[in-house]
């Protein structure tokens, strides 16, 4: 599913400060809501696709591979 790590440590580096955010809070404010966003679809889409593989796989699908 990939991509929020990068996405999580660029937000974190640039915004680390409380003056960084003081002083360009519109910019802050768009890419908090664009962090918010990706971390919303990961979610759907881990509950849309990855948990429904999961559950397919039954309780047993390891010790079946194995």
């Amino acid at each position: 599913m990939g991509g929020l790590l990068g996405v999580y440590a660029k937000f974190s580096l640039r915004w680390a400060s409380a003056k960084a955010i003081f002083e360009q809070q519109p910019l802050f404010r768009q890419e908090w809501n664009d962090l918010c966003a990706a971390l919303g679809n990961r979610i759907e889409r881990e509950n849309g696709e990855l948990y429904p593989l999961a559950d397919a796989m039954g309780p047993d699908a390891e010790r079946k591979s194995a």
